[in-house]
């Protein structure tokens, strides 16, 4: 009986650590791979917001009236030419966060609409300009919009970095099945029947 109990036990332990085995390089992969989507994320948000404000810069001239309407466009044009890849760094930013960090959807939609709001504001002084009216009067509520986008930028930054930080431990190599208290409690039953004497 003992023979047959320590060859089941040996048995046992061979199937723990090809099990435990498994899932820690299941675990390692998947880890990296979500690191990996994080970076990215961070990465294609950061440029993005770069060069949106950067180009927001330009509107300033335009908004004090130190230069033509005419002029800015020239400005922007060329701007805009040399920076075509702003719309790809956008659909990456929503891609990733749509398949790989759906926690992270409202701060992307809060910067979006923040987005939107100052191209609104950039519209509006546009139908303005073509009646002659003058520009300054958008100047405060762009400022504010402005204002709001920056904040809007920092908390979904800051949140990209509160995600990619769950990846970045050597904690997350072992999830909670993998932890000696939750193997030992799944194998106490084995231990136990091993042992019974009756």
């Amino acid at each position: 009986m003992e023979l047959f109990i320590s060859i089941v036990a040996i048995l046992m332990s061979g199937v723990v650590a090809c099990v435990v085995t498994y899932r820690l390089n299941t675990t390692k992969d998947h880890v990296f791979f979500m690191r990996q989507k994080a970076e990215q994320l961070f990465l294609a948000t950061e440029k993005y917001d770069k060069d949106l404000g950067t180009n927001y810069i330009q509107y300033y001239q335009l908004l004090k009236g130190e230069i033509s309407y005419n002029g800015f466009l020239d400005l922007n044009n060329d701007w805009l030419n040399k920076n075509k890849n702003m719309g790809a760094c956008h659909e990456q930013m929503s891609m990733l966060t749509l398949i790989y960090f759906p926690s992270l959807e409202k701060h992307l939609e809060n910067y979006t609409n923040a987005r939107d709001a100052v191209n609104k504001i950039i519209a509006d002084h546009k139908r303005a300009y073509k009646t002659g009216e003058d520009g300054e009067e958008f100047l405060q509520p762009f400022n504010e919009a402005l204002g709001e986008l920056i904040r809007q930028a920092e908390t979904l930054k800051a949140s990209i970095v509160t995600e990619a930080r769950r990846f970045a431990t050597t904690e997350t190599f072992w999830p909670e099945s993998l932890k000696w208290k939750n193997v030992i409690s799944k194998l106490r039953p084995f231990i136990r029947s091993g042992t019974h004497r009756p």
